[in-house]
């Protein structure tokens, strides 16, 4: 009868922290011996198991944790779990990296001061000192040449060059108990730019001209921040009071109120931070004559309407072109037809209101004679019938002629029937 042996696990040896440099690799060995082979778990600090992340390789056996490129969020606490048939045993190993940045460049000129500033993090933190590559030579804090401030696992070192000595590389160097870093800084010294290569005439008018400037070969170390041009008429001399003008840069180029049919030199520089290049070769122009109006261009217009600018579109103007024929038609049609109906409710108003009207006359049963005084209500209707009856006797006479006779003819009534009108006060 077999019998199996069996032994807890152990660690093979001692489990230490480890440190690492940004960007290199780290490896975390937690092999143990014991009967059988135990099995091993890498958890991160809140217990995660980190099987199978990006960048984190796990060697099953005989227990080996590898991270390539160590960036500075892999720094941290990481556990170690070994187990067996004969028991389990837990490590805690912590990973820290000190930042390690690339090289960089930094541009000054004239004695002016500027900082050179290097970071470290690190557990514990580093201590960072600075070195002058050129002499390989530790710069001093007491150095009146410079001066170095320190706070929270950063340093800057100040600079103010006082001649091209102070011009090279500067590393900057951190370190602790578990390793250093290197951080290497490149101070350089900008000069004034070369003038630009080329200067083209791109557009010509009477008295404008648009360039097309080329940038120079070198710019000075530095950013150009405009372009220059000084120019004179062709039987002038160059002098200090010739008229110039500059642009920033990517402006449009454009000079302006030049004369006409006059020969131009120009020259152009460019500029930066530290100064103004020198002028580059020399250019002529002859400006052109007033040209002849050209002939307006008809933009294409939409049917039934016009183009309107942005502007008009964003404020709501309207623009009476935009209707058409048809349309135009029929609202003179409304127009006209409401103009009618209006005019005529106007009149019934004055009707019904003054007894007059505007357009039409007003009828009231027996018609009123021009210039007759109004009937009061207490005139009897016989004096109307007995006027209007006279009225028309007196027509058929005159239509008939030689006093004939009307087929119709009416009784006078003498004037004692007719009862007299009365108004009351």
């Amino acid at each position: 009868m077999a019998f199996a042996i069996i032994v807890p696990p152990k660690f093979k040896k001692d489990i230490e922290d480890i440190d690492s440099i940004e960007g290199m690799s780290a490896r975390l060995d937690c092999e143990a011996e014991g009967e059988p082979n135990p099995i091993y778990e890498f958890t991160d600090a809140k217990g995660n198991n980190i099987t199978g992340q990006h960048g984190l390789d796990i060697t099953p056996n005989p227990g080996i944790l590898n991270i390539e490129k160590v960036k500075i969020e892999n720094a941290g606490e990481y556990k170690c779990r070994a187990s067996s048939d004969g028991g389990t045993i837990e490590a805690v190993r912590r990973l820290r990296v000190i930042t390690n940045t690339t090289k960089k460049e930094m541009w000054t000129w004239s004695q002016r001061p500027v900082n050179l500033t290097c970071r470290a993090s690190s557990i514990p933190n580093a201590t960072i000192n600075w070195w002058n590559s050129r002499y390989n030579a530790l710069i001093d804090e007491n150095d009146p040449r410079y001066k170095i401030y320190n706070q929270d696992g950063e340093s800057t070192l100040l600079v103010t060059p006082e001649d091209d000595s102070f011009y090279g590389e500067y590393r900057c160097l951190a370190k602790n108990k578990h390793g250093y870093a290197e951080h290497f800084i490149t101070l350089k010294q900008a000069h004034v730019p070369q003038p630009p290569t080329q200067a083209t005439f791109e557009t010509v008018t009477a008295t404008t001209i648009t360039f097309k400037i080329s940038g120079p070969q070198n710019t000075g170390g530095i950013k150009l921040i405009s372009y220059a041009v000084q120019y004179r008429k062709q039987n002038e001399e160059w002098t200090d009071e010739n008229p110039s003008k500059d642009w920033l840069i990517e402006s449009p180029y454009i000079l302006e109120n030049l004369e006409t049919q006059t020969a131009y030199v120009f020259h152009f520089l460019a500029k930066n931070l530290v100064g103004l290049s020198t002028y580059g070769a020399q250019t002529q122009r002859t400006m052109p004559k007033r040209a002849a109006p050209e002939k307006p261009d008809i933009l294409p217009t939409p049917i039934g309407g016009s183009i309107e600018t942005t502007e008009q579109q964003s404020m709501g103007y309207f623009n009476w072109s935009d209707i058409g024929i048809l349309e135009g038609v029929i609202i003179t049609l409304v127009v006209v037809v409401a103009v009618i109906v209006f005019a005529t409710f106007v009149d019934v108003i004055l009707c019904l209101t003054r007894h007059t009207g505007l357009i039409a006359r007003c009828y009231y049963g027996a018609e009123t004679t021009p210039n007759q005084p109004e009937e009061t209500e207490t005139t009897p209707m016989r004096m109307s019938t007995l006027q209007y009856e006279s009225e028309q006797r007196e027509t058929t006479a005159m239509v008939n002629g030689n006093n004939e006779i009307p087929l119709n003819p009416v009784t006078p009534v003498s004037s004692s029937e007719v009862p007299e009108a009365s108004v009351e006060s």
